[in-house]
């Protein structure tokens, strides 16, 4: 005999298997989670100094590719969740179809995403060292976090 669960879990396509792996988490889980990635960027910001290690190494070239893809990222984002849906009557842009609703907006957001952290990091580097990678990722988490509030 099977069990409930068991025989669920045989409907379920292979593909879909690993989304429903866990418990869903409640709202005040991932407010929660969210608050802490907040709290442990902004610690490590006041407690490594992040400000003054930008602004002794905010020069050069490795500062203006940062800044270039950051904007170009944040003009992307603009894009997709301000514009879009103003413009196609309330209508956002569809994640789990993106390769057919705005596949060159995703394309292009990853791509500056990726020349963003390199370049930063290797701006940093002098900063940091060896911590900068992980540094760059907590500070990341923390930023993403603090938009999922809104």
């Amino acid at each position: 005999m099977t069990s409930d669960s068991q025989q669920k879990r045989a409907r379920v396509p292979a593909h879909q298997r690993d989304l429903q792996a866990g418990p869903p988490r409640g709202k005040l889980q991932r407010s929660l989670e969210s608050i802490a990635w907040v709290v442990v960027a902004l610690g490590l910001a006041y407690y490594m100094e992040l400000l003054d290690a930008v602004r002794s190494h905010a020069q050069g070239t490795w500062f203006y590719v940062a800044a270039v893809s950051m904007v170009g990222f944040l003009s992307v984002f603009l894009y997709l969740e301000v514009y879009l849906p103003r413009t196609r009557h309330g209508r956002r842009a569809d994640y789990k179809n993106w390769e057919s609703d705005v596949p060159n907006s995703i394309r292009l957001a990853t791509a500056l995403g990726v020349v963003a952290s390199i370049s930063s990091n290797a701006m940093l580097w002098p900063a940091y060292g060896m911590l900068t990678p992980v540094l760059s990722f907590l500070w990341f988490m923390g930023i993403t976090a603090f938009i999922s509030f809104f």
